[in-house]
């Protein structure tokens, strides 16, 4: 939309600002509802904490390779196409550590989150800086941030309302 604020045009492009917003949401829940499960993975898996972490290494070591690697992807997608992407992965990730049926499994999905970390990363703070205009940029970006501290404070509530209605991990 265009509107004049003090003499200046400002078009913010909503879309993408929305989108970065929601899907940095959704990535914060997914993220930070994993901390809280960690002892029924430990459980379910009869593994020790050691083994256990490979959950926590492998996301932020494939989260690593994907943020190294989206400026290249960047060149042959938009980062819109990128974000979609990212949402894919995670949610292909996220499912199927819930429905391994193994240890091994469940880490061949942790490394699809972890890529989907990555790319979201990237794409979320790259759409929201097109997106704003300069004057307000910062600000904006300080919001899409702070869905993440928002997800962080929701994933424990929502971990324990599952469990308080006996649902599995």
């Amino acid at each position: 939309t265009k509107r004049k604020i003090k003499g200046i045009n400002v078009v913010m492009n909503w879309g993408f600002i929305i989108v970065s917003y929601v899907s940095l949401l959704a990535f914060g829940l997914a993220d930070n509802i994993r901390g809280p499960l960690f002892l029924e993975v430990l459980k379910t898996y009869h593994l020790s904490d050691f083994a256990g972490s490979f959950v926590f290494a492998g996301s932020s070591f494939m989260a690593l390779i994907a943020s190294l690697t989206s400026p290249v992807c960047a060149r042959f997608f938009h980062q819109y196409r990128l974000l979609q992407l990212g949402l894919v992965f995670m949610g292909v990730g996220f499912c199927g550590m819930g429905l391994s049926k193994s240890y091994p499994q469940m880490l061949v999905f942790v490394c699809s989150f972890g890529m989907s970390v990555g790319l979201l990363s990237i794409s979320q703070n790259y759409l929201v800086s097109i997106g704003a205009p300069a004057q307000h940029r910062s600000r904006v970006l300080s919001g899409l941030h702070a869905m993440y501290g928002l997800a962080s404070l929701t994933a424990p509530l929502v971990a324990s309302i599952f469990s308080q209605m006996d649902w599995s991990w």
